[in-house]
């Protein structure tokens, strides 16, 4: 800290122990979290979800945020249900389980979410989902999902930006969606425009997974030529051809 201002104190919610910063907001007191009604503190931390029977319930955007932190950090069989509607007031998203692309992750690496999301009927709306600048990745909601289920969920008003992302494969909901179910899921008012990309509205890609009773409206879709407005790449195991991709009542 030489030839600067030096602050001794506490700077994060919850710090155990005072220290030595540059930051003038350091304070002489301890200090925890202060939540305003959408679960964000002033410090930018997000309000934790409680489990009821190892279910997360997810009751307003801290929570959604904070969740999904959680199965970034490793948790990523956890289970969750949402109690109401989210408006992220045009957030940007940070996806859960961004991956490689499957050609790389369905043998080896990381396949992503395992758990359930139940959306309960509910809606997450207006929120922006950005690619990761010179990387092949998943994006959506979830990036990548394996032996999963999402169910009951809407989204509204959702946008796509490539970010300068190398390659993609992008949807509203879930971007690669790996012997995964997703049912009873809609996706309205939302643009994924990201031009050369396969992009899809509820999924990009369905590899030997099933989505059913689902749709979308009003959304602008373009991309590659493998680009549709339910679902883009469809196609079934490589190693086992008899667990093919399912789309019905759609």
């Amino acid at each position: 800290f030489e030839g600067e201002d030096v602050y001794y104190g506490y700077l994060y919610c919850e710090q155990e122990t005072p220290g030595y910063t540059n930051d003038s907001s350091a304070v002489s007191e301890a200090f925890g979290h202060v939540f305003d009604e959408d679960g964000i503190c002033a410090k930018g931390c997000y309000q934790s979800a409680e489990a009821v029977e190892g279910v997360y319930q997810i009751t307003n955007i801290g929570q959604f945020y904070w969740f999904a932190q959680t199965v970034n950090g490793g948790e990523r069989k956890a289970n969750a249900i949402l109690l109401s509607d989210l408006d992220l007031q045009g957030r940007e998203w940070t996806t859960i389980c961004s991956t490689d692309l499957y050609y790389n992750t369905s043998y080896y690496g990381d396949t992503g979410y395992e758990g359930t999301f139940n959306g309960n009927g509910h809606v997450i709306r207006n929120f922006v989902v950005k690619g990761i600048a010179g990387t092949k990745c998943s994006v959506g909601l979830f990036g990548t999902t394996y032996n999963a289920t999402i169910k009951k969920l809407g989204v509204d008003e959702m946008t796509f930006d490539v970010n300068g992302a190398a390659d993609v494969r992008a949807a509203a909901i879930v971007g690669q969606m790996i012997y995964t179910t997703v049912e009873n899921c809609y996706v309205i008012n939302s643009t994924l425009t990201p031009g050369q990309f396969i992009v899809g509205g509820i999924a990009a890609c369905n590899y030997a997974g099933v989505i059913c009773n689902s749709f979308t409206k009003n959304v602008a879709i373009s991309g590659h030529e493998r680009c549709g407005n339910l679902v883009s790449d469809t196609r079934g195991d490589r190693s086992d051809t008899d667990r093919r991709s399912t789309v019905k009542n759609c």
